[in-house]
């Protein structure tokens, strides 16, 4: 274990940019000292990293390790929940990093990069640097990086089930449940095999990830979860709420028990999740109206954040729930966007939207 002490982080960083051989319009421009100021708090109570350097600086702070956490900050602190922003960045600083063919790899580096951007390049669609991520997985990783290798993964799997190769998708999803670092994202896992398969009506594949997720989730110890780790809880309660409503409620009441209030950088993200397990939950319960204005608001969410497919998505899911002509044709429309995937023949088999219904107040 590395503790850092950022004791003096305008100079590690400008170090940094220097032995990066950027300019120093160029270093202003990425705004890595001013992100590293503005998170000295966070980095000093985040203080232990569960990763070795290769390299480290004259004070004593691995290079390395300066490098990740403002790649990692300046992404967060220069765009708050701007995600479109927040990719360009830390693509500009993937597209940097290796500018000098004399300079070594740094794996850390590289994963922390990768692990931040991978989420990223699913969401926005951005489909130019998935080359990276295939060559990324191929290579062989340490042990203590395996949690940006997940990431990875993950992200490629759901690529392609979006591009319609199921099988690919469902062969690396069980490739994470069996490579997860910690039970939570083992749940993750599960959870997105139980989702994939349910999008897909495979009711034999949902079933058995619903068993197996079930036994997984009662093992953990929910009390010692902190963060992003608690969000599987919603997956889980999406997942069990076509099947028991009031398990699913169960679930989702640990959820709101046990979680904190969201930072102002992950706000909009985190309260459109929390509304579609609560959609998923109160449909269950026969609640269809609640949902169907939860899930209206979500479109918006998903929209101004850029998420496509999530939008596509809650489209499709309202259309089935209102029946009305305009949603349908919304959906169809959004769905349009990913012509092999699920959304695409879920959307197909709408009612005709030229129906006489109107939207309910």
């Amino acid at each position: 274990m590395i503790f850092v002490t950022l004791a003096r982080p305008r100079a590690a960083a400008l170090r940094w940019c220097d032995r990066a051989g950027r300019s120093a319009r160029y270093s202003a421009s990425l705004g890595v000292v001013a992100a590293l100021d503005r998170a000295r708090n966070d980095l000093t109570s985040r203080g232990a990293l569960h990763a070795p350097s290769l390299r480290n600086d004259p004070y004593g702070i691995p290079l390395g390790a300066v490098r990740a956490q403002a790649f990692e900050l300046l992404a967060i602190a220069e765009a708050r929940e701007d995600y479109a922003a927040q990719a360009g960045l830390l693509q500009s600083c993937w597209e940097s990093l290796y500018r000098h063919p004399q300079e070594p790899r740094d794996r850390f580096v590289e994963a922390r990069l990768l692990e931040r951007l991978a989420p990223l390049v699913l969401e926005l669609g951005i489909d130019t640097v998935t080359p990276q991520l295939q060559a990324a997985i191929a290579r062989p990783w340490p042990q203590h990086l395996s949690g940006a290798l997940w990431t990875i993964q993950r992200t490629l799997a759901w690529q392609a089930a979006l591009a319609g190769d199921v099988r690919p998708a469902f062969a690396r999803l069980l490739e994470c449940v069996s490579s997860a670092p910690s039970a939570t994202l083992r749940l993750v896992a599960i959870a997105d095999r139980a989702e994939l398969a349910h999008e897909i009506r495979n009711g034999v594949v949902r079933y058995e990830e619903l068993r197996r997720m079930s036994a997984l989730a009662r093992d953990v110890d929910w009390l010692a979860v902190r963060g992003d780790g608690l969000r599987v809880l919603l997956a889980i309660a999406s997942a069990f709420a076509s099947e028991d409503a009031h398990v699913a409620r169960g679930w989702l009441s640990l959820y709101q028990r046990l979680s904190e209030p969201a930072s102002a950088g992950t706000a909009r993200r985190r309260a459109a999740l929390e509304a579609d397990a609560q959609a998923a939950v109160l449909e269950a319960e026969g609640r269809g109206g609640a949902a169907l204005r939860l899930r209206r608001r979500n479109l918006e969410i998903w929209d101004d954040l850029g998420f496509g497919w999530r939008a596509a998505r809650e489209a499709l899911a309202i259309a089935q729930r209102s029946k009305i002509p305009e949603d349908v044709r919304t959906a169809r429309a959004r769905c349009a966007a990913f012509p092999r995937s699920w959304l695409k023949r879920r959307a197909a088999r709408l009612p005709s939207d030229r129906g006489s219904a109107q939207r309910p107040s």
